[in-house]
């Protein structure tokens, strides 16, 4: 594995990409963050590790492809437009998914997995995403626009280490990858 800040995530489908890439453009968010999600960049969370010791991700990462083996493939639905922060100045615009019980328990396989390799967890709930932008460009208030997003389905069937590669496009990079039980 690759040295630098990773992350554990779910890489997405080229269809659901272009899809979230029409969703950017119709919302304008090129014109309101400074941080726009390169098509390329599109994922879900689910555990940032960042800069944490290179020898403990190496332990994780192995655990989880004996662990990860009683979890079976599940379909994931895209839902909704949403923010964090303050609803006027939204400091990330992200498009949500429905509700789907399978993709908590494998956030919570990673987790029992990271913690039980010295992980020091944030005190923050799991709010699965796909960011769309962030930081706002100015302090005026922002809307957003009323959009249908789609219920595009698609099949998690692997979960996916990230490499971090700040100022490059794409920005995560795939370096390794786990199946789910089939």
């Amino acid at each position: 594995m690759q040295r630098g800040h990773h992350f554990i995530g779910i890489s997405l489908p080229s269809f659901i990409k272009k899809e979230l890439s029409y969703l950017q453009e119709e919302l304008q968010v090129n014109n309101y963050y400074k941080k726009i999600t390169g098509e390329e960049d599109f994922h879900i969370t689910l555990l940032f590790l960042g800069g944490w010791e290179h020898g403990n991700k190496v332990q994780v990462w192995e655990g989880l492809k004996e662990s990860l083996q009683k979890i079976a493939p599940f379909t994931l639905t895209l839902n909704n437009i949403d923010f964090f922060g303050d609803k006027r100045k939204p400091r990330v615009l992200w498009t949500g998914i429905h509700w789907e019980e399978r993709l908590l328990s494998l956030h919570q396989e990673i987790i029992k997995v990271a913690v039980n390799h010295g992980f020091l967890l944030e005190n923050k709930p799991f709010r699965p995403h796909i960011t769309l932008g962030k930081t706002l460009r100015s302090n005026s208030p922002f809307s957003i626009k009323e959009v249908e997003v789609p219920p595009l389905k698609w099949e998690v069937d692997h979960v996916n280490m990230f490499l971090i590669k700040p100022g490059k496009s794409p920005m995560y990079e795939s370096i390794s990858k786990i199946s789910l039980s089939r």
